[in-house]
């Protein structure tokens, strides 16, 4: 976290919203329907008979897994609201990733790491911990976004996903093989990414770039309420609006481009444990 910043200061209880939603209604159904498609992948492909997500937020993904009948469990930051913690469906536990894992005895056929790793202080000490978590034969998934695809590299400080101070790390192949490999981890393969995020990251990145300084103002919109009105830019979001037909277009080209040269704007990987531990 850079200087001066509170953790309280970029997360807080209006970062999570409210159990009706993040987004305004017509995308806060497309995110759910995303979630659901992620969850209906995992179980095509992995058939786990329990799953731990850690950072697992509102728990969308475990909620879709559970009525699968797969046990499901998610770890969530202490100062996420209560309607999280004590959510009715899936057991949610509170962790700091410099304490002990509040799992005692668990083991899981597959962990998830969506979207959390950059937020974390410490990566590599959560990757380690994750090794004494899994069931043997399972796997880790990571989803992270991509410092070397076309939208970071068009200008960083345009880039959607840079999201400072909330992202504390930003990976590419190389850095995050890296990590794994010091963590005691194998890399079994790489994908391109969630599409949606990969989409919507190139066109905001593109309407960024019209707005210097004023970044974001669009998603921010889209999350409507409180955390709207703390960032209201009124001006900007007009501006991104009106110049809809310029980055548009230009955004959709780049994901095109992405997509076909290997570089979107966020990778999945998958690791298996090594066989003996490296960096100890």
């Amino acid at each position: 976290m850079p200087q001066g910043i509170k953790l309280s200061d970029a997360y807080g209880h209006e970062y999570y919203r409210s159990e009706k939603g993040k987004f305004i209604p017509g995308v806060e159904q497309l995110f759910r329907a995303t979630h659901r498609r992620r969850a209906q992948d995992i179980l095509s492909r992995y058939r786990p008979d329990s799953v731990l997500e850690i950072g697992c937020g509102r728990g969308e993904i475990l909620c879709a897994l559970s009525t699968h009948g797969v046990r499901v469990a998610g770890l969530e930051s202490p100062d996420a609201p209560s309607w999280i913690l004590e959510h009715p469906d899936i057991d949610v536990r509170p962790f700091d990733p410099r304490d002990k894992v509040p799992l005692e005895g668990a083991r899981f056929d597959l962990i998830l790491i969506w979207h959390v790793l950059e937020h974390l202080p410490d990566p590599q000490l959560v990757l380690r911990t994750c090794r004494d978590l899994l069931e043997d034969g399972g796997a880790l998934i990571i989803g992270v976004p991509n410092r070397s695809s076309l939208q970071a590299r068009l200008r960083l400080s345009s880039w959607f996903h840079l999201d400072v101070p909330r992202h504390l790390h930003h990976f590419n192949r190389t850095s995050l093989t890296r990590l794994a490999e010091a963590s005691g981890w194998q890399v079994e393969s790489w994908e391109r990414g969630d599409l949606l995020q990969n989409l919507y990251g190139a066109l905001q990145s593109v309407a960024n770039l019209l707005t210097p300084g004023r970044h974001n103002i669009l998603y921010w919109a889209l999350h409507g309420g409180p955390f709207w009105r703390e960032r209201a830019d009124s001006l900007g979001l007009i501006w991104q609006l009106l110049t809809v037909w310029i980055w548009a277009p230009l955004g959709a080209l780049l994901f095109l481009l992405e997509t076909r040269s290997h570089q979107s704007g966020t990778l999945t990987l998958v690791l298996r444990p090594t066989s003996t531990e490296t960096g100890d």
